[in-house]
């Protein structure tokens, strides 16, 4: 054969498998939030706070799961191991809530942003943020709020607090 058959034929393979994916529609992320059966509440480990651990797994998931609550469906805290994973989940996903700080959120996400103080641990103020995007969200900011105020006065916290060792 020679080399310009084989160019041709070269050109056709490439052109056979790569073509294609040069007019494929980009990846896309979605403006609306995630349909799910549980309320989902997104976290990143700062032990003893939040830790990887399901049986302990820190005192602000255990505070978030006490002072959420929904009529339909359970809460659960999916905890990332770094702050970027935990807004990004947020923010791409259109998620119900997250556990963080201020500084893990630029200015343009906060606007969407309705926080409600939890704890505060060598002058950091660690929030439960809810997205106002996602209508869960914006449902469950107001009772949330009240029953965070609840336990904070009730023997339940200075419990969690003890078992943590955050005293």
């Amino acid at each position: 054969m020679n080399k310009k058959i084989i160019s041709i034929l070269l050109c056709l393979i490439i052109s056979v498998f790569f073509l294609p994916n040069l007019f494929a529609a980009p990846s896309r992320v979605s403006a609306q939030p995630i349909d799910d059966d549980v309320i989902r509440i997104y976290a990143y480990r700062t032990d003893p706070l939040v830790t990887l651990d399901e049986n302990n797994p820190g005192f602000l998931v255990e505070i978030v799961k006490e002072v959420i609550r929904h009529p339909e469906f359970p809460v659960e805290v999916e905890v990332s191991p770094v702050a970027v994973l935990m807004k990004y989940s947020l923010i791409q996903a259109v998620g119900v809530g997250a556990i963080g700080l201020t500084s893990d959120f630029s200015s343009t996400d906060l606007k969407d942003l309705k926080e409600i103080p939890l704890y505060e641990l060598k002058g950091k103020i660690y929030k439960l943020f809810f997205n106002s995007l996602n209508p869960q969200g914006v449902e469950l900011f107001e009772s949330t709020a009240e029953n965070v105020q609840a336990l904070k006065s009730s023997s339940r916290f200075e419990e969690l607090m003890n078992k943590y060792k955050l005293k």
